[in-house]
Order: C-alpha cells, then sequence, then structure tokens
C-alpha cells in the first residue's frame, strides 16, 4: 500500500502548484490520474503476465501516458 501513499502525494503536491487553465486541464488530468490508478489495480488481479509477448504489450502500451500527460499538464499553470 505504500504505493498508493506515494501517488496520492505526488498527486497532492501537483495540485498544490499547479491550477487548470481550462477544462482539458481540469478533465485530461484526473482521466490520467483514474487510468493510472485502475492500471495498477488490474495489476494486482491479473498476476503474473502469461508469457513474454503479453508482458512486451503491456509495458509498450503504457507510453500512452506520456503524451497524454503532457498534453494535461499544457492546460495547467502553477500557481504564482
Amino acid at each position: 500500500m505504500i504505493e498508493v501513499a506515494i501517488f496520492a502525494i505526488g498527486c497532492w503536491l501537483y495540485f498544490s502548484v499547479t491550477r487548470p487553465r481550462d477544462n482539458v486541464g481540469r478533465y485530461a488530468l484526473w482521466a490520467l490520474l483514474v487510468f493510472l490508478f485502475l492500471g495498477w489495480v488490474a495489476s494486482l488481479a491479473a498476476g503474473a503476465p502469461p508469457n513474454e509477448r503479453a508482458m512486451a504489450w503491456g509495458g509498450l502500451s503504457m507510453w500512452i501516458v506520456v503524451p497524454w500527460a503532457w498534453w494535461a499538464d499544457r492546460h495547467r499553470e502553477p500557481i504564482v
């Protein structure tokens, strides 16, 4: 459960220093956080991958969060 605490602290820190510029900055970030959290929960329930190919596809599919996070962050601004 330490992972949940680290995730929550990271979210709290990010939310405490940024604010949304528009609705994309609000909803894209929340959608990303929900996606990441549900992915973590699914990894707990799924167990070990059945073969190397499944593990590779699982790892590569997580690269979608990189442009998603960039896009969400572009629609947020620092709190000054």
